[in-house]
């Protein structure tokens, strides 16, 4: 049994100037269309720090985001969906005004 773990922590003033350079090239290249509920800043950083703790974790390398979707449970809690089997996963997401932070953690 092999647990890894990613966190990554995300500026979202940083992050908000990278979605209005980028445009909507830059979040179709980041973000499934299930993803984009919302266009806050604050949650796509959420989504876009979970995505790169995850791929920290399992070693996808860059460029790998569309390989991952976040979606939510009824209750708000946070799920990966991810292409690589895991006996267990938890994704814990957090922002405030400034920054946005995710952690994961997989059983292999």
């Amino acid at each position: 049994m092999k647990v890894k773990t990613g966190i990554d922590l995300v500026d979202i003033t940083e992050f908000s100037k990278s979605m209005q350079n980028g445009g909507e090239n830059f979040l179709h290249r980041v973000f499934l269309p299930s993803e984009i509920t919302s266009l806050d800043p604050e949650h796509l950083a959420g989504l876009f720090a979970a995505k790169e703790a995850i791929t920290k974790a399992l070693s996808l390398g860059p460029g790998k985001w569309l390989e991952i979707e976040i979606t939510h449970e009824e209750s708000g809690r946070p799920i990966a969906k991810i292409g690589v089997p895991t006996k267990s996963q938890d994704l814990s997401i957090s922002h405030t005004k400034t920054h946005a932070v995710a952690v994961f953690v997989a059983i292999l």
